[in-house]
């Protein structure tokens, strides 16, 4: 499950590098009927606005079932991005057998070993315990010691200094790279609000009305730091 939530991150940044060149500073982008970057429309250099997926040259619908994952490996609640190629796709998560939600969660008091969900009852494989209420035996709930490998079996908790602790809030240490509100983005370990001016674009490259440049959140009307002006939501024009 990392694996594949750290190929999502490294998507995502790509797609934000080159969203960044077209959402400021690229007069050649068009945003709506004709243009590039919308739904159902060409791709711009490999990326569309948000919501949407650039699959074979094409803006496509993301985050839903059975669909691509959009930016940062992002999925309607209840998914999450799992494998299938290219940048993943949205899946069923969090019961038995099924691989594990963001930050990590499992229902029903399942345990999250190894990127799949565990059912409460079952063995956790590699670890020599029985999953109870999301803890593998004495380790890997929240205030519990971490498991062998320095895991953590319990949604919304990680391991640090020996022991799994609070993840993914405001303020709070990022679960394995990630935060589970999508007002929030990891950044140097912490999670971070996005989306606002100044603020770090969110992870599917929005920025709440805004533009997202080179990575950092710009105002409607701002400047871009290429050239042109933010407008909209949509990439930056002259």
């Amino acid at each position: 499950m990392k694996g594949r939530r750290m190929l999502g991150y490294f998507l995502s940044a790509a797609a934000l590098a080159g969203f960044a060149l077209i959402a400021c500073g690229n007069n050649n982008f068009v945003a709506g009927p004709g243009g590039c970057g919308v739904l159902g429309a060409s791709c711009c250099n490999g990326v569309c606005a948000a919501p949407g997926a650039c699959i074979r040259g094409t803006c496509q619908p993301c985050g839903g079932g059975g669909q691509a994952c959009c930016g940062g490996g992002t999925c309607s609640p209840g998914l999450a991005c799992g494998g299938g190629g290219g940048g993943g796709v949205c899946t069923a998560c969090g019961g038995p057998g099924q691989i594990c939600c963001r930050t990590d969660a499992c229902g029903g008091g399942g345990c999250c070993v190894q990127g799949n969900c565990i059912g409460a009852g079952s063995a956790c494989p590699g670890l020599g315990a029985t999953c109870n209420a999301s803890s593998c035996g004495s380790c890997g709930a929240g205030g519990q010691p971490c498991c062998a490998g320095a895991a953590c079996t319990a949604g919304g908790v990680t391991c640090s200094g020996g022991a799994c602790v609070t993840c993914g809030g405001a303020g709070a240490p990022c679960c394995n790279g990630d935060c589970g509100d999508p007002s929030l983005v990891c950044h140097g370990g912490v999670c971070s609000a996005c989306g606002g001016p100044g603020q770090q674009c969110c992870l599917d490259g929005t920025c709440g009305g805004g533009c997202c440049d080179h990575g950092t959140c710009v105002a409607p009307g701002a400047a871009c730091s290429q050239g042109g002006v933010c407008s909209g939501g949509f990439p930056c024009s002259m």
